[in-house]
């Protein structure tokens, strides 16, 4: 009962204990670098690194948009941004939070470093030859082993058009890639996330059951990132459904009401 309205979201969620909440949630889940709360507007509410909350909008922004526009509870990856001070690429897992009377309230968000994404696929530890990428389902490239210079761009993937068409996984072989030669490619959708992965080799690197290898590295690198997504997710459903920040504007009241009982 603590968000009635898009006018609640502000005056509840920009205290000095929410931040905290934030921060103490971040910490707790080493792959995420911040997390955020913004308003209907787009202007950022309370953010976990940050005290006091820095005057910042994300109107324009891919998942912002898609949260005010679409609706829905699912899940929403953002477009890889650039960090401008530390030069890497972070990835927005983005939440939709509605008020109790079906208003857009505003969305709660996690911001992951996909560096994170690149070190667990180059730990894989492939045969050379091997390839192993990740992507949105809008084929926009995310992480890569070997390292690409397509990150962060979208590209018209046989993958993305399959994807597309309904199949949740599949092959197909690319007569020229950047590797100077006809490559085999296997893809797999990640369940639950708007997101594949892919595993590519090089057609004369290929074993004789080339398909079986790329299908489990495929199926691996997927189900290694739905784990890492699903405790990403999960960290930030439970700040979308205020679990623990309901805790907190609880005590807060429960804290004013003492003292207007003093006063």
């Amino acid at each position: 009962d603590q968000i009635r309205t898009a006018d609640d979201f502000r005056p509840r969620l920009s205290g000095f204990d929410i931040h905290e909440c934030l921060k103490m949630r971040a910490a707790g889940i080493a792959r995420f670098t911040t997390v955020l709360a913004i308003d209907a507007k787009g202007d950022l509410v309370s953010h976990s690194r940050r005290w006091p909350t820095p005057e910042v909008n994300v109107a324009d922004r891919d998942y912002f948009l898609h949260a005010k526009d679409k609706g829905g509870a699912e899940p929403f990856l953002s477009e890889p941004v650039e960090n401008k001070v530390t030069g890497r690429w972070v990835l927005q897992v983005a939440r939709r939070f509605t008020a109790q009377d079906g208003s857009f309230a505003g969305i709660i968000v996690g911001s992951v470093d996909l560096d994170y994404f690149q070190g667990l696929y180059e730990n894989m530890k492939l045969p050379e030859g091997y390839s192993v990428a990740l992507w949105r389902r809008d084929g926009t490239l995310l992480a890569r082993t070997p390292l690409a210079d397509d990150i962060g761009r979208p590209l018209d993937t046989e993958a993305r058009r399959q994807l597309a068409a309904g199949r949740i996984s599949g092959s197909y072989k690319v007569p020229t890639s950047a590797d100077g030669g006809p490559r085999l490619v296997a893809f797999n959708a990640v369940a639950d996330f708007p997101a594949f992965v892919t595993t590519g080799v090089i057609e004369s690197a290929a074993l004789a059951d080339w398909w079986s290898a790329v299908t489990l590295i495929a199926a691996a690198a997927a189900m290694g990132l739905l784990g890492t997504l699903a405790v990403t997710l999960a960290a930030v459903r439970r700040l979308a459904l205020f679990e623990e920040l309901a805790a907190a504007l609880s005590a807060r009241d429960a804290s004013e009401a003492q003292v207007r009982q003093l006063q």
